[in-house]
C-alpha cells in the first residue's frame, strides 16, 4: 500500500466484483482520484490482486478482501475488514453479480432466478 495520509484520501470506496470488467475500471478510477480502495472478488484472487497493484503503482491505497456477496455474513466480514485496514467506508460500487446465462426467460429455473437475485 502506497503511503497516502487520511487526510489526503476522498474515502474508503468498496467496489464488489473488482477483479474484472467494469468493476476493475472502476475500482482503478477510484484510486486514481485518490479513494482508499477495498477490492473485492469472489472466484479469481489474482486478478483482483492486479487491480490492487496497479492501484498501488499509482500511487494510491487498495486492499483486496475476499467475499461472496450473496452471503450476509461475508458482506459484513468484507465491511469490517475495508473500514478496520483503510477507514471509514464513504461509498460502494455495488457491481458484483451473475446473469444466470442466456436464456429465454420461461427457460430459467427457479434456482437460478434465486442465485441470480441474491
Amino acid at each position: 500500500m502506497a503511503d497516502i495520509h487520511k487526510e489526503d484520501s476522498r474515502g474508503t470506496l468498496i467496489v464488489t466484483g473488482a477483479g474484472r470488467g467494469i468493476g476493475s475500471a472502476r475500482a482503478k478510477l477510484a484510486g486514481a482520484r485518490g479513494f482508499y480502495v477495498a477490492v473485492n472478488y469472489a472466484r479469481n484472487g489474482q486478478a483482483a490482486a492486479d487491480v490492487a497493484r496497479h492501484i498501488v503503482s499509482s500511487g494510491g491505497r487498495a486492499m483486496v478482501i475476499r467475499a461472496d456477496i450473496s452471503r450476509e455474513r461475508e458482506i459484513v466480514r468484507l465491511f469490517e475488514s475495508a473500514e478496520r485496514e483503510l477507514g471509514p467506508i464513504t461509498g460502494l460500487v455495488n457491481n458484483a453479480g451473475i446473469t444466470g446465462g442466456f436464456a429465454r426467460v420461461e427457460a430459467v429455473s427457479s434456482v437460478t432466478l434465486t442465485q441470480v437475485l441474491r
